[in-house]
């Protein structure tokens, strides 16, 4: 219970240091009042412990003023560094080639000579190609600063709140005739040799496998998708396969499972087996580039095999708590990471809903027949295939029960078939990890012998990919949703946690007043009547929303271009022009105007007038993207 306290604390303090920083000091004192009218009040009492409320202000005040130092520190610190300024520090990431540059991330040493600029970060983009520096070289350039930019548009993309994410202060142009090479590996010597190895890796997949083959390849094993197509990213995405490019949980379980059959073959102890593996988790995570999602399994898989060496029983959320706090620490703004409330938001999901929904749908007479069934093979089998199958559809139905929110705010879409993929494409994955990192492993040995061996894994790559274009083409394989709001995201929250715990309420023997309180107060909810309540709530809203409203008219920006939207005050939507320019490969239509009309709550436009065709006005991707 300590540590949810605490990590909620954390959240909380983040949260309103970051948008209520005048609400600090009403919230503190709203606590500290709890806390003094809980002596003369007995069920609030029982509810709160004294423990409890000193812990959860401690925190809170803590992690307050934390982000607002560092939100501080990202606004002023590089205030006024302007252009032509000379930058020194560490190349931190490989970097990247594009079409018309490359970049990677600097860890700063100084800036003009001034080291209160040292350990910050900056994004360098690099204008001209095949630049000749790698990860690790200490260099000097000369190039200018500038934030990154920031949201355009209501619900767009804010590039500067990402990059914070990432602990990026802002980006710097230059061009390779001013960069100068001061130092060649410049960086620790285990962050060196993981950055290597990582990198011998990708090589020698791009020399195995053919070029889409070895995107997905390096995508499941290491987390990297720079080199994917962006219609491969797209297939997954569609096909609700996206997850398994991304490392998780099930990823390291393979990893624990093929370092402990390593170890289990050697005469190395358990205790000595186990350190070993933690050792080789941490290296992992370097390995893999150190994503949220990784570090978040690893520090899972960490917290567990330590209180195993301690001999001590945990619970799997202490874990969760433990792995969260710890990237908090280490980052606050990483909190707003897509890939972090993902991955968390699906590991919540399994843990709280897997055992509900399996008892739910259990069967007590295929219980009963158990025993005849073991005495028959051929019925084993069909029953452990059919297990297999109700374990893979269960999981999944748990973590998208929780993600659901997440994925309708973040991409605006909701996926009907991600259960039929997901059933087809699970028993894949964990074939492709095992056999992937075995090739991998042997071609570092002996290069030769994984070009052999690369058949059956190439069979299965082009299987996986298969099962992700086609699933992606079946009906409502995607659908567009308007963004929810926040205060529809919490009420589907509370009522998913009302629904979990409603059944431990009933079955639960209270001892003290409170408890009894509170299951009489559920236990007047029956499964009608909260169905009839959440029925009259969404007529209201309806209702409220047939009212005639104000005329709005709002301008979008869509870069070197024009585009309007007007509502009408029945709610009629009128879009003028698209936007968009000749020039660019960018598609506004889907990048830009989509997700802002999604963002609007229009799932749909009454009118489109278009001014003239001019292609700052419109464009033919903007029309073909309104015709699918």
């Amino acid at each position: 219970m300590e540590l949810f306290v605490i990590t909620l604390a954390y959240i909380l303090g983040i949260i309103m240091g970051l948008y209520f920083k005048k609400g600090i000091a009403l919230i503190v004192l709203f606590v500290m009042l709890v806390y003094f009218i809980r002596r003369k009040n007995r069920y609030l009492y029982l509810i709160y412990k004294k423990e409890y409320v000193i812990l959860f202000l401690i925190v809170f005040i803590i992690s307050s003023f934390q982000i607002i130092r560092l939100e501080k520190s990202f606004k002023e610190k590089y205030d006024g560094i302007g252009s032509n300024v000379k930058i020194e520090g560490t190349i931190i990431s490989n970097p990247i080639s594009k079409q018309y540059k490359t970049n990677f991330t600097l860890k700063v040493r100084s800036i003009n000579n001034d080291t209160t600029f040292k350990n910050t970060k900056l994004r360098v983009n690099v204008k001209n190609d095949n630049m000749q520096y790698k990860y690790g070289d200490k260099i000097s350039l000369i190039g200018n600063f500038e934030y990154a930019q920031q949201r355009r548009n209501t619900g767009g993309f804010d590039y500067r709140e990402y990059l914070k994410t990432k602990g990026i202060y802002g980006i710097v142009t230059t061009n390779k005739k001013s960069i100068k090479l001061e130092k060649e590996n410049n960086v620790n010597f285990v962050f060196l040799l993981a950055n290597n190895i990582a990198t011998k890796i990708k090589e020698n997949i791009n020399k195995i496998f053919e070029k889409e083959e070895a995107s997905i390849l390096t995508a499941i094993l290491l987390g990297n998708k720079d080199n994917m197509e962006e219609e491969t990213k797209e297939a997954f995405k569609r096909s609700g396969l996206s997850h398994m490019l991304a490392i998780s949980g099930l990823h390291v379980s393979y990893v624990i499972m093929i370092v402990s059959f390593i170890i289990g073959k050697s005469k190395i102890s358990k205790k000595v087996g186990k350190i070993i593996t933690i050792l080789f988790l941490l290296f992992f995570i370097l390995l893999t580039g150190g994503t949220l999602s990784v570090a978040r399994a690893c520090l899972m898989s960490i917290y567990m095999i330590i209180t195993s060496l301690l001999n001590k029983r945990v619970s799997v959320f202490s874990s969760i708590n433990i792995s969260l706090i710890l990237l908090l620490i280490i980052n606050p703004y990483c909190i707003f990471d897509i890939g972090l409330q993902l991955s968390y938001g699906g590991t919540i999901g399994i843990v709280l809903i897997y055992n509900i929904i399996k008892d739910l749908i259990s069967n007590k007479k295929e219980q009963e027949n158990v025993t005849d069934i073991k005495k028959n093979k051929i019925l084993k089998f069909f029953q452990n295939f059919k297990s297999k199958i109700k374990e893979i559809a269960i999981v999944s139905i748990s973590a998208n029960a929780v993600i659901l929110p997440i994925m309708l705010y973040h991409y605006n879409t909701l996926s009907l078939t991600f259960i039929i993929s997901n059933l087809l494409a699970s028993p894949i994955i964990g074939i492709l990890i095992i056999l992937g990192f075995i090739i991998i492993f042997i071609s570092l040995i002996y290069f030769p012998l994984a070009k052999i061996l690369k058949f059956l894994l190439k069979i299965l790559l082009q299987l996986f990919m298969g099962l992700a274009c086609n699933i992606g083409t079946l009906p409502f394989s995607i659908i567009y949703v308007p963004t929810p709001k926040l205060k529809m995201i919490c009420f589907y929250y509370m009522t998913l946690l009302t629904l979990i715990n409603i059944k431990k309420i009933r079955n639960k023997k209270a001892k003290r007043r409170y408890e009894k309180r509170i299951l009489k107060l559920f236990g007047t909810f029956s499964l009608k009547k909260i169905i009839c309540l959440v029925l009259v709530i969404s007529l209201i809203l309806t209702l409220i929303k047939q009212l005639p409203q104000n005329l709005k008219i709002y301008f979008i920006d869509v870069g070197q271009g024009d585009s309007s939207l007007v509502i009408s005050p029945l709610g009629k939507s009128i879009l003028i022009d698209g936007g968009g320019s000749s020039d660019s490969e960018y598609d506004i239509g889907k990048n830009t105007l989509i997700p802002y009309l999604l963002d609007r709550g229009l799932k749909k436009i009454d009118f489109i007038i278009i001014s003239h065709f001019d292609t700052d006005h419109v464009r033919s991707d903007f029309l073909q993207c309104w015709k699918s």
